[in-house]
């Protein structure tokens, strides 16, 4: 689990306009069967007139902590009731433990506010990527959650202060703009969450 590179983004970066990203995503979406669609609870449907940083403030914010996330559990539900020992534990000798998932996410995502703050993102070392876990004391996990979420307010407030304009604008020495980065750190959560909700299954 959580195989990335340390020198490039985690995930994908082909130069895509925002608005082609949000008709492969809506194509996607419109091919999923009658019943699960009828079934899944939605989020409101956002405003006509609602900008572009509007949405994916409240992209940002539902696939978190919620509430009626699309896709399902958010990153808050999926660390819900984790122990430092449970954190800690490899039930998948292959994979990355829960605590280490955490800590990589947080890295990632306070790369990306690091951009927005000082126009510096990248590289990422392999120390950094994934660092080590050391103390696992319950109190180690939870200023190690804390820091997760205090990356989610930074990313949050670094994102209110974006114009319309400043998402189609390049991230030097990087193939994607700030509309992908942005998507790319929500993208990043979702897929390490699902880890997280399979190795709680494990443990």
């Amino acid at each position: 689990f959580g195989v990335e590179g340390g020198s490039r983004p985690p995930f994908a970066a082909n130069p895509l306009s925002h608005r082609e990203h949000l008709s492969i995503f809506l194509g996607k979406r419109r091919s999923r069967s009658a019943n699960e669609a009828r079934d899944r609870p939605l989020p409101p449907h956002p405003k006509k007139n609602m900008s572009e940083i509007k949405k994916l403030q409240a992209l940002l914010e539902s696939t978190f902590s919620g509430p009626n996330s699309w896709h399902g559990p958010s990153v808050t539900d999926a660390l819900a009731g984790v122990t430092a020992a449970r954190a800690a534990r490899r039930p998948m000798p292959q994979a990355h433990s829960i605590w280490e998932l955490v800590l990589h996410m947080t890295t990632w995502r306070e790369e990306v506010c690091r951009y927005f703050e000082e126009g510096r993102y990248g590289p990422v070392s392999d120390e950094r990527n994934f660092p080590q876990v050391g103390n696992v004391s319950e109190g180690a996990w939870k200023e190690a959650v804390d820091r997760l979420e205090q990356s989610q307010r930074r990313l949050v407030a670094n994102l209110k202060g974006l114009s319309e304009e400043d998402l189609e604008r390049q991230v030097e020495d990087n193939d994607c703009d700030c509309y992908l980065l942005l998507h790319g750190i929500i993208h990043h959560d979702l897929y390490h969450a699902g880890q997280i909700i399979l190795l709680k299954k494990a443990a």
